[in-house]
């Protein structure tokens, strides 16, 4: 997808190649029977419907501490500004006073994006039950 499918929200500054945190919440993390194992759900990867936004953090700019503070059981999930714009979507930063590194991905979250997200990221840290 070229870089003209971006939404007009993109923030070039952002290499490709940084790696964003997503934090995911505990009832995001389900079993899948057929694989023995817990798998991330594609709600992981949702809009927020207020602002049409997905938070994330340039990972290079805080710390999973800081990211998990003050959300005990959440997990944390990892992925590509590159995978997020080679769906179509835009990544720009959100300055929030209580962390560093504050981000958000914007654009459409269709199934198909949420899906290539889901597919695309890393599980740094397993949520648990709080």
């Amino acid at each position: 997808m070229g870089a003209s499918a971006l939404p007009q929200d993109d923030d070039p500054s952002i290499a490709h190649e940084v790696a964003l945190w997503r934090r995911i919440h505990p009832t995001w993390w389900v079993p899948n029977a057929r694989a023995g194992q817990h798998e991330i759900t594609s709600q992981a990867f949702q809009n927020y419907r207020q602002t049409n936004t997905m938070s994330v953090f340039l990972a290079a700019e805080t710390s999973q501490e800081a990211v998990l503070a003050g959300h005990t059981g959440y997990g944390l999930a990892e992925f590509s500004a590159g995978l997020a714009r080679s769906n179509g979507q835009g990544v720009v930063r959100a300055p929030n006073p209580e962390v560093a590194g504050h981000a958000h991905v914007v654009g459409n979250k269709t199934g198909r994006v949420k899906d290539a997200l889901k597919k695309g990221c890393t599980i740094l840290l397993e949520p648990t039950k709080p």
